[in-house]
């Protein structure tokens, strides 16, 4: 059986576990008070052009400035030099001015402490996720289907999008989610999507910036849409307020999921009662045992994090080299760990 486990008790932090039987498949954390910024849009203005960074700094709110990519603005900007065949870098520098005016979106939270503290990453090539698409808007060449999706089911899903009415300076990633659904039902979608976008736009014009146009859905809200498929049997809440919350919002929005909705109570924590605690625990460990013997170790740095899979005393294969081989397939299978 499948689950979706909301732990709402904690004042300071909100858990959501993707649970299959007994094995954490996924695990989403995050500030209860929802603080990220991620995926909310604003109407920033250009503080500072830095051509040797190949970036400039953007004002989004008040007192926040963000850091804003060349290679993360839209073509979009530079229209109004089609025939211009400079690279994009070289036309950023030139188009972009202080004092200008950019619709854009986060994509990564503020990071660091006191004088090593780095803003927020920023863009223009905006994406607003609907339960079907991933509307990616004045972006033509952005389009495609999710890899998610069962190679067999692609083409119907190809043949779908063709007969959606959708405005050709858009384009559209098609969700897990829109697999097996009507034209009908993803145009409604779309629709959403669209009109999202236009009431987006309006706001940007209706005052000089910088300000929030718009805030992306919570945690919760994500993790429903993103998970809250044929598959989910039971979705377990253990707070009263996040349980009413997520009630209204299936009804509101979900109204065709067939899941059943209970709120947990009791003196035992909801993840321990579902045994998961100890998986949870472990996502958190630089080394990460697996069943046969071998072992995980995991390095995090500000680039990047690195995975090292060590065989330990596996002795699966009947040499060293089948040994490895095997120990890197039971990594890559091994629940306890993809989430991470």
């Amino acid at each position: 059986m499948k689950r979706i486990l909301i732990n709402g008790t904690y004042a300071e932090e909100l858990r959501i576990a993707i649970v299959t039987g007994k094995a954490l498949f996924n695990l989403y954390m995050g500030p209860s008070d929802a603080t990220t910024k991620v995926g909310n849009i604003y109407k920033g203005v250009v503080a500072k052009v830095e051509p040797s960074l190949e970036a400039c700094f953007v004002s989004y709110s008040r007192s926040k400035q963000g850091f804003l990519p060349f290679r993360h603005i839209s073509e979009e900007l530079f229209n109004g030099n089609k025939g211009n065949r400079e690279p994009h870098t070289s036309k950023s520098a030139k188009s972009l001015h202080e004092g200008m005016e950019l619709i854009v979106q986060v994509e990564k939270d503020e990071r660091g402490e006191g004088s090593i503290q780095k803003g927020a990453t920023l863009t223009t090539i905006i994406a607003l996720a609907g339960n079907y698409f991933v509307l990616k808007p004045n972006n033509q060449k952005s389009g495609g289907i999710s890899r998610t999706i069962e190679a067999a089911r692609r083409a119907d899903v190809r043949e779908n999008l063709k007969q959606l009415d959708l405005d050709p300076k858009h384009a559209l990633i098609a969700r897990t989610e829109s697999a097996g659904k009507n034209v009908d039902e993803l145009q409604w979608d779309l629709n959403f999507l669209s009109r999202l976008w236009d009431l987006i736009e309006q706001a940007a014009k209706s005052a000089k910036g910088p300000f929030l146009i718009y805030k992306q859905d919570d945690l919760i809200t994500q993790t429903l849409r993103d998970h809250l498929g044929k598959d989910v049997e039971e979705l377990i809440v253990d707070d009263e307020e996040i349980f009413e919350r997520t009630e209204r919002y299936i009804k509101q929005v979900m109204p065709d999921k067939k899941v059943e909705l209970k709120l947990h109570r009791g003196k035992i924590p909801l993840f321990s009662k579902y045994k998961i605690q100890d998986q949870v625990n472990s996502v958190f460990s630089r080394k990460v045992n697996l069943p046969s013997g071998g072992y995980l170790i995991f390095d995090s740095t500000e680039a990047l994090l690195s995975v090292d899979v060590n065989s330990g005393k596996a002795t699966k294969g009947t040499d060293m080299e089948e040994t490895a081989l095997q120990t890197n397939l039971e990594a890559g299978e091994n629940p306890g760990w993809q989430h991470i």
